[in-house]
């Protein structure tokens, strides 16, 4: 393993690896997430065999790929990655819910080119393409998570469910928990965000945490520390609305934005020694009452790669 500063750093594709895309390499081999590696190959921070080539550019066995001043870990082993298809957690004729990978997005959208957990969903359960308000864009898909955010999600098989689930989530009645890493160090052991979220006003397409005298959507968070890891903080946190970026917003908004979050980083964060690969968010707890009553509650651990960078920084 070698580890590099913002310095320029040399690395040679090791013997027996099969031809690959640069930007996959890359995030196999490094810590750093794919859509920050496709900004640095975009900008020509990326040489490969002494020239600037596209993402999608192959590399060989022999090649020599130098990244120019950016703050990177090189293993000579790949990462362990989590498999690109979400997982089957739990499964019944009405019901589909999954572990989400990181990177997949949940469902078609302008712009939006490459496959999609909607896409997963209809190959897996055909049936699943004819259900909700949208069948052809979210299929039985009644709540989301962000692109690298991973974790469970609850997908309906049948219209009944779907009607049932919806009304559940727009009465805030469905659990859900996630961890969470954090800038600095919370001092209370547990708290509640309640400022409003309103979309700013820039045409960026993100949200702004707004104090409750001001326009914005009701929302509320609820977190416990569940350590200390230096000047970071490990967080369970529980959300009572469904807010877009609620999370990532609300600890932006006290001051403790997530590790990794590109989108709500404050102006002048110190840069952390060690590259996180992703927002480091994962929803680990999913529960709610289907159509017969029954109370289901699932569970799913950290994914590889957050696992290995606690293993790091701590």
């Amino acid at each position: 393993m070698l580890s590099s500063a913002m310095s320029n750093q040399s690395i040679v594709v090791p013997a027996g690896t099969p031809p690959v895309r640069l930007d996959v390499f890359l995030t196999q081999h490094t810590d750093l997430s794919r859509s920050q590696l496709q900004k640095h190959i975009k900008s020509g921070a990326v040489l490969l065999n002494g020239r600037a080539v596209s993402a999608h550019h192959q590399v060989h066995p022999g090649d020599a790929v130098v990244l120019q001043e950016i703050s990177a870990t090189y293993h000579e082993q790949p990462i362990t990655a989590d498999t690109a298809d979400p997982v089957v957690v739990f499964e019944d004729d009405n019901l589909l819910v999954i572990n989400k990978p990181s990177g997949l997005v949940v469902h078609p959208a302008p712009g939006i080119r490459e496959r999609t957990v909607y896409d997963w969903a209809v190959q897996h359960a055909p049936a699943i393409g004819g259900i909700g308000d949208q069948p052809q864009l979210r299929g039985g898909i009644v709540h989301r998570l962000d692109r690298d955010v991973s974790g469970l999600m609850v997908i309906a098989k049948s219209q009944p469910m779907f009607d049932f689930l919806k009304s559940r989530f727009q009465e805030h009645a469905v659990e859900k928990e996630y961890l969470a890493l954090v800038h600095g160090r919370l001092t209370d052991t547990s708290g509640r965000i309640d400022f409003a979220i309103a979309r700013k006003a820039d045409h960026s397409g993100l949200m702004v945490a707004r104090p409750k005298s001001q326009e914005g959507k009701e929302a509320a968070t609820l977190f416990t520390v569940e350590r200390h890891i230096k000047n970071l903080t490990l967080v369970r946190v529980r959300t009572l609305t469904g807010r877009s970026h609620q999370i990532r917003v609300h600890f932006k908004a006290i001051g403790h934005p997530l590790v990794g979050d590109p989108l709500y980083r404050i102006r002048g964060q110190k840069r952390l020694r060690i590259t996180p690969p992703r927002p480091f968010l994962h929803a680990t707890v999913l529960g709610f009452t289907d159509l017969a009553g029954q109370r289901r509650k699932f569970e799913a651990p950290l994914p590889n790669d957050l696992q290995q960078y606690l293993a790091r920084v701590g």
